[in-house]
């Protein structure tokens, strides 16, 4: 504790996945944890996923599209982006997903140092690229960031086409939230002008 019951926020290290030290089956399991407990409406609904998240929190740290934040050797902070798609002019359609920090850490904005890290990885590797925020419970947060809600028929209009992922998650109270490159001269059709709202 600093001066007057002030927590000093602590050194972290900010890696990508394939970290080089090896993580501990239980600092990861805690974060996988923490996150499906965070999300999930029920506790028989995190139990339910708990196993697929901690397989997935396994494979994404070996992922260079992951974000890892550590506190000396412990895992404290994840974050990871995926290609969700490709826009009628071919940029990517990027989704950020799974960002946690553990309750002894938060209040340091690592969240926002997670986000702005995976916002800047999406742009190294496609400055075209939508980001994109698909949530419930962090839209609030994304709107904050420059991210505005766009409703499914005119996301699918931008799109190549959808799984229909996007569309089931629409109809389930989720929000697709989206943010382009306005740095990046626009693109045939005013797709550029269109994303901000212009």
């Amino acid at each position: 504790m600093g001066a007057e019951g002030v927590r000093e926020k602590p050194e972290l290290r900010i890696e990508r996945g394939n970290p080089v030290i090896e993580l501990n089956s239980d600092n990861l399991n805690e974060i996988a944890d923490y996150y499906v407990n965070s999300v999930s409406a029920t506790s028989d609904e995190a139990d339910r996923e708990r196993e697929d998240v901690r397989e997935t929190f396994e494979k994404a740290i070996k992922d260079p599209k992951t974000v890892l934040v550590f506190d000396g050797n412990k895992l404290i902070g994840f974050g990871m982006w995926e290609v969700d798609g490709v826009t009628k002019d071919g940029a990517s359609v990027c989704e950020w997903r799974r960002i946690v920090v553990l309750p002894s850490h938060r209040g340091f904005k690592i969240g926002d140092d997670i986000v702005s890290n995976l916002e800047s990885d999406i742009m190294a590797n496609d400055p075209r690229s939508i980001l994109v925020s698909v949530t419930k419970s962090m839209r609030g947060y994304a709107l904050k960031r420059g991210y505005r809600e766009l409703p499914y028929s005119e996301f699918a209009d931008l799109i190549q086409g959808d799984n229909g992922r996007m569309k089931h998650l629409s109809e389930t109270g989720y929000s697709i939230l989206v943010k382009d490159n306005t740095e990046v001269p626009d693109a045939v059709d005013g797709f550029g002008d269109r994303m901000r709202g212009i």
